[in-house]
């Protein structure tokens, strides 16, 4: 709310628009105006919307929150000739309303890549299918993104809460309306955006002085040529290119696209459809010329000092939002009323994109597979498939912030290498009657690959981008620059006028000259050939190992730099290590979906969890590495080497947990044979805990698993130089291919091969290290000496990070939830075939568990012997303290080729394990607790639904992992508090529902939210009373730095490090007493959310208690048979659960048979 940011009336403005959007999905959704329980009401607006609407939702589609931005910085940049484009629209329209409408009416299709089917073949369907998806979800992907950057220059909200809130509120109204919501939103929002453009072109104008002097300063600069006809296609914008080449570009949205065809056939009549189409042409017209005109206006405004050059903005995008709240911020309401513009733009688009891609989801593929599909199921399977899509659109547009292009020119390119190429087939298909699938299938695929190799070339040789002239004259360093150099000698003098000062402002002046910016287009000289380029490059000799050739062409593609692959990164053979790792985990997914693994995982019972026949020890592998993740093998030796052993006491938590969850958790679970622990809450409380339960499980483990996504491909950024997006994307892709495909049986085995990789990579790292100390004894040495070997700290205060009771106690209610009610621990515990082998599966972990954390240790006190003396973080060496085990093995391991590669395989495995077994949790979370409870669904079409939600949660999890980055705490840390924050109250309601009779719904909904609002309140306070974290002892008395100051007796940094040491000594916080409250160790977060939840759900249980719930009668099966069990340790008696057990399992493998057979006969009666 500071100078030049949003106003309150500015927030009122946005806020008013976006709630607009959001009621006109509920009246389309669940008002009078229609609940599109079809899919022709749903998709289609029932067939029977006016032309007007549809075609200012064409005009308003098309444009997006792209064009809003983009325009105004192309005629700033590049100046006018690219509203020359209009006349492309003519062209366009043309051919859409004589060719494409009447075609795709005539055949009377729901999708436009029916006709594909019916023309060529159902695979030129897919192909046609896949290539619309592919393409909008990138092209939304860049929608989403360009408003929220706007939002983030004028209003200082985060890119992430920007992109977050567009995405959210677009999926909203458009899952919940349909088609017409989606259109009657276009029509407001067009208002909206109309009302923008015309304000920031009138007021800047007369901030100018006018629109003739807009013109004129244009015109001076040479910024007004509307008619360049030179014939090269290199040049940016000439008339050839804007008219012909914009037609080409373009076509594809308006004649085969989902967006478009949608609304050709939401109309009445052909005659309505055709003056649809051409009434878009003035409504383009005028809102091109707008966003010129405020291209120009800007221009005027800063002809004077060019915007890039003064580092006022970094991306030529940025000129309009930078331009409102410079100029305009003090007319509060107009930069809420130009944000609002913009996102007007980017919901309409998105909103389109996202309806029109439920209808070829569901045209093309589900009802292919699904035949016995009612209409209302369709409709509601349309809603869902929006707001996965939905998901996934805001999870990419993180990603496109890494992009250096302008959003235009990103949208255009994507429409040409996805689109170009549809349209060819489709015109082939109504033109040439001997066109065949065949033909369909080179011609799509060649369109495609030649596009997208010249577009990957534009990243070797960026074309010339021959911007207008610009000017710095009234730039302040170019004025500086002048005046500097026309002082004489004793002027300089006078002034303290350094002898750099007059040599960097005589740089700009030589750089500069008069004070104008002249671009003359530029050819490139050099060939246009990857491979040559390739060859001048340090890799040339590895690329010629053929091996390599693939990754290494994916590398430069990327703009990996030479340094980046040069020394200390990756070399061939840790390439082929690394990449044999993942081969092998996809196949095991493919071995249980496709292969005789698995039998294709037809049924839940086998997708879920294994068809119950598992053996106990790959569970327990699975269990173990399930847990571990790489969050510990990164977190853990960052630990040791920042803290000391002390952690190393954690191991007794281990032991402590297992003995309540073999005894109480997994006897009650398998007792009452569910499938979701949240079944439980169910059928002890009500629908509504079931349904809190879910939702806190959902939201935990998501946020969860951003730190496990994020944890490897930090590493793998350091060791392999790889970008953190590409190695996130890469990790998440591999992880939901092999879970959706595999199910559990894939999720176990892969579990138990990726468990070899951890420990061989570990143990690489810890004996090649500790070789590289001088062996063992000299690390333990090295550790003692600088007071790091520390296990008997018993200091009870809590705010202490850790110690004994800390790790102990504290170490066992945080991880508690995960072992006792987490559902993907809780999965493989009913996977066993028996009672006794799922205890036998769960303390086998114990071992394994000792191992681990033995060998991390390890790791991290020899990483700390390498660098005792010289700190990694005094020396800027790392960033992050979970940067110490990368760092340690490309900097001292680097030179034993292979072994970064199998210690980045080795955290790999970990996160794929995590990941994988929780998505494989989170599908069967949505299926049992949501889609079965509104959908009447087979087994089979339960499982492929299963399958689809592996993929749309790895999504989400690919997107937010990038979020992660901008959290300043360690991953250790950040895990261990989203587990503690969410599990610790599950945890104590779920425990109260088992030993007290008469906890009741109300005390599960006031328990949890109570433990889970006062845990998220301590953690969140941590931020600003962040916990003294007294690190251990440290030195940099071998840095170089120090030697230095030794050398030149510099006081300021002998005095500061005192001798060369660092002492951290704990100083609780003396202000606030809530400080000392947010200064609680991480590990008592879990005992916060259990202990609230605990005593407010008992407490409310009683008091809100009413008459039907005291009569209300609980199964004795939900409840622990306290009595029985104790009775069970007195001389004489004896208490067993494997008879009880028994007796339910056989019951409910009847309930299962007959399950089955009211499907089959579901079927049967469905195809008679």
């Amino acid at each position: 709310m500071a100078d030049e940011r949003f106003g309150i009336v500015d927030y009122v403005v946005f806020s008013v628009m976006m709630l607009i959007s959001a009621l006109i999905g509920i009246w389309y959704g669940c008002g009078p105006g229609g609940k599109q329980k079809t899919t022709a009401e749903y998709l289609l607006g029932d067939r029977q919307m006016k032309n007007w609407p549809v075609a200012i939702s064409l005009l308003v589609s098309y444009l997006s929150a792209i064009t809003l931005l983009g325009v105004p910085s192309e005629i700033y940049t590049y100046g006018a000739q690219y509203y020359v484009l209009i006349i492309s629209y003519f062209i366009i329209c043309f051919t859409v309303a004589v060719i494409f409408v009447p075609m795709f009416r005539r055949v009377n299709i729901t999708c436009a890549n029916e006709y594909l089917e019916l023309r060529f073949s159902v695979g030129v369907r897919m192909v046609g299918c896949v290539f619309f998806i592919l393409e909008y979800t990138l092209y939304l992907f860049v929608v989403l993104y360009a408003p929220s950057l706007a939002l983030e220059a004028v209003a200082g909200i985060p890119l992430t809460a920007s992109i977050l809130t567009t995405g959210v509120v677009c999926t909203f109204y458009t899952s919940l309306g349909g088609l017409k919501a989606v259109v009657w939103t276009d029509v407001f929002q067009s208002a909206v955006m109309v009302g923008g453009l015309i304000t920031v072109a009138v007021i800047g104008s007369v901030e100018v002085g006018g629109l003739a002097k807009v013109w004129e300063i244009n015109e001076h600069f040479n910024r007004t040529t509307f008619f360049d006809f030179n014939p090269d296609p290199k040049v940016r914008n000439t008339f050839w290119t804007l008219t012909i080449g914009g037609a080409f570009t373009a076509m594809p949205v308006w004649t085969v696209s989902q967006t478009a065809v949608q609304r050709f056939l939401a109309i009445r009549t052909l005659k309505d459809a055709k003056r649809a189409v051409w009434m878009n042409v003035p409504g383009l017209i005028v809102i091109v010329t707008l966003c010129c005109l405020d291209g120009l206006v800007i221009f005027a405004v800063y002809s004077g000092c060019d915007l890039i050059k003064d580092k006022k903005i970094t991306s030529n995008d940025q000129t309009l939002p930078y331009f409102v709240i410079n100029k305009l911020h003090n007319l509060k309401g107009l930069p809420g009323m130009f944000t609002a513009c913009l996102y007007a733009g980017a919901l309409s688009t998105g909103s389109s994109a996202l309806n029109a891609m439920s209808l070829v989801i569901l045209e093309d593929i589900i009802k292919k597979r699904m035949k016995n599909l009612t209409d209302s199921d369709a409709a509601r399977l349309c809603k869902i498939i929006a707001v996965v899509f939905g998901v996934i659109v805001i999870a990419g547009a993180f990603i496109v912030k890494y992009v250096g292009t302008m959003v235009l020119q990103l949208a255009y390119s994507i429409f040409g290498i996805c689109g170009g190429p549809l349209l060819g087939i489709f015109l082939l298909g109504m033109f040439v009657r001997r066109a065949n699938s065949k033909g369909a299938y080179a011609g799509v695929f060649s369109g495609c690959a030649l596009t997208a190799w010249v577009f990957l070339g534009s990243v070797f040789y960026p074309p010339n981008k021959y911007p207008g002239t610009t000017s710095v004259r009234e730039c302040q360093f170019y004025k500086d620059a002048v005046y500097y150099t026309s002082l004489d000698h004793n002027a300089t003098t006078s002034l303290n006028v350094t002898a750099e000062i007059l040599n960097k402002s005589q740089a700009i002046l030589d750089q500069y000259g008069d004070g104008y910016i002249y671009n003359p287009h530029k050819p490139h000289g050099l060939t246009i050939d990857h491979w040559k380029k390739l060859q001048k490059t340090d890799t040339a000799e590895c690329i010629k190992n053929v091996t390599a050739d693939t990754v290494f062409w994916m590398m430069k593609s990327l703009k990996i730099t030479k340094h980046i692959m040069a020394e200390d990164h990756f070399s061939v053979v840790d390439y082929v290590v690394f990449s044999i790792m993942l081969l092998i985990s996809a196949l095991i997914g493919i071995w249980y979906g496709c292969g005789p693994g698995g039998n294709k995982q037809r049924t839940t019972a086998e997708y879920l969890l294994g068809d119950r026949q598992m053996k106990n020890w790959p569970v327990a592998i699975s269990i173990l590495v399930s847990f571990l993740s790489a969050i510990t093998l990164l977190g853990l030796p960052a630990e040791i080497y920042t803290y000391g052993t002390q952690f190393y006491l954690i191991i007794i938590s281990y032991v402590l947990i297992c003995i309540p969850v073999g005894a109480v958790y997994i006897p009650m679970f398998r007792r009452i044979k569910i499938t979701s622990v949240n079944e439980y809450l169910d059928m002890r409380f009500s629908f509504g805990a079931r349904m809190l339960g879910c939702a806190f499980f959902l939201l935990s483990v998501t946020l969860y698993l951003f730190v496990a996504l994020f944890a490897p491909s930090l590493a793998l950024e350091a060791v392999a130089g790889i970008p953190l997006s590409v190695s996130i994307v890469a990790t998440g892709v591999v992880c939901t291919f092999y879970t959706s495909l595999g199910g559990l049986k894939a999720v176990v085995w892969t579990d138990v091969f990726q468990s070899i990789i951890m420990l061989a990579g570990l143990i690489t790292v810890a004996v090649s290290g500790s070789l590289e100390v001088g062996g063992l004894s000299k690390v333990w040495e090295i550790n003692k000496k600088h007071g790091r070997i520390n296990f008997s700290d018993f200091n009870p205060d809590p705010r202490i990070r850790n110690t004994f009771w800390t790790l102990t106690m504290g170490g066992t209610i945080a991880l508690l939830p995960v072992w006792a009610t987490t559902q993907y621990f809780v999965q493989r515990y009913l996977a066993v075939r028996t009672l006794k082998e799922a205890k036998r599966a769960l303390w086998l972990n114990i071992p394994g568990l000792i191992i681990v954390v033995t060998i991390c240790t390890l790791d991290g006190m020899v990483i700390f012997a390498t660098y005792a003396d010289c700190d990694l973080r005094e020396t800027k060496k790392i960033s992050r303290g979970d940067q110490v085990l990368p760092y340690f093995v490309i900097n001292k391991l680097g030179h034993l080729k292979g072994l970064p590669g199998m210690f980045t395989a080795c955290l790999y495995g970990a996160a794929l394990s995590t990941i994988s077994s929780a998505l494989n949790a989170m599908s069967l979370v949505t299926v049992e607790d949501l889609i079965k409870r509104r959908i009447n669904l087979t087994d089979s079409e339960a499982t492929k639904i299963s399958k689809v939600m592996a993929v749309f949660y790895g999504g989400i999890v690919m997107g937010g992992a990038f979020a992660v980055k901008y959290t300043g705490a360690m991953v250790l840390q950040l895990a261990y508090s989203i587990t503690g924050i969410f599990g610790g109250a599950l945890l104590a309601v779920v425990t109260l529902g088992m030993f007290v009779p008469r906890m009741n719904s109300k005390g599960v909904y006031f328990g949890v939210l109570t433990g889970v609002a006062l845990s998220a309140w301590v953690f969140v306070g941590s931020v600003f009373y962040p916990p003294d974290t007294n690190p251990g002892l440290r030195s940099v008395e071998g840095c170089s730095f120090y030697q230095q100051a030794l050398i030149n007796d510099t006081q300021g940094i002998l005095s500061k490090y005192d001798n060369g040491t660092i002492r951290n000594r704990f100083k609780p916080h003396t202000g606030t007493p809530l400080a000392d409250l947010y200064s609680l160790s991480y590990f008592w977060i879990s005992g916060v959310s259990f202990g609230a939840a605990f005593i407010v759900g008992l407490i409310a249980s009683f008091a809100f208690e009413t008459e039907a719930d005291r009569r209300k009668k609980v199964d004795s099966k939900l409840l622990f048979p306290t009595k029985a069990w104790l009775r069970g340790f007195l001389p004489g008696h004896k208490f067993t659960w494997e008879e009880e057990e028994m007796a339910y399992l056989s019951q409910g493998n009847e309930v299962q048979n007959k399950k089955q057979e009211n499907d089959l006969l579901k079927n049967e009666d469905t195809k008679l």
